[in-house]
């Protein structure tokens, strides 16, 4: 789990379990006292990327009753942040997806869907454009409180023929 320093004092935490959608898997609760944000990522070094390749970035989440999002703000979101190369991030390479489409450089425009109460997909497929080396691709609450489930998160090299969500360039 990744809570930045503005968020440390929130009540963030995570608590894996077995997966009530996928037998045998696993899910996870992303939960915060304070409205705060945080995520989980798969692996913080970051996937190696080429330049033109698209992925696909999935996510499944589902909130509960006490989840909520402070106005003005997306609630849940998947992050991708591109980097030149490890530990350097690539201007304007902050990718964010939610259930009112994709932004680039800040959730907002985002903001104002409901929380999912049942289980819901978020879903881009992105190209990497010149210049990136790497890629780290969150789950994240983005200025909510509450419990959030998440299942299934996945990051997929799809054809090159495969429609983008949306690209930098």
């Amino acid at each position: 789990m990744w809570v930045p320093p503005e968020s440390q004092a929130a009540g963030c935490s995570f608590s894996p379990m077995p997966s009530e959608r996928l037998p045998g898997k696993m899910q996870a609760a992303l939960e915060s006292r304070d409205p705060a944000r945080f995520g989980i990522l798969p692996d913080t070094r970051g996937l190696r990327v080429v330049p033109g390749e698209r992925y696909r970035l999935t996510a499944w989440v589902k909130a509960d009753a006490s989840f909520k999002a402070e106005p003005g703000t997306p609630g849940v979101v998947l992050r991708a942040t591109l980097f030149e190369f490890p530990g350097k991030d690539f201007p304007g390479g902050h990718i964010f997806a939610g259930f009112k489409g994709v932004a680039i450089g800040d959730p907002t425009p985002l903001a104002g869907a409901p929380p999912p109460r049942e289980w819901a997909k978020i879903e881009a497929t992105i190209e990497i454009p010149d210049g990136v080396t790497h890629l780290i691709y969150f789950v994240f609450v983005w200025r909510a409180s509450g419990r959030l489930w998440v299942d299934d998160v996945s990051i997929v090299r799809v054809p090159r023929s495969s429609p983008v969500t949306t690209a930098i360039r």
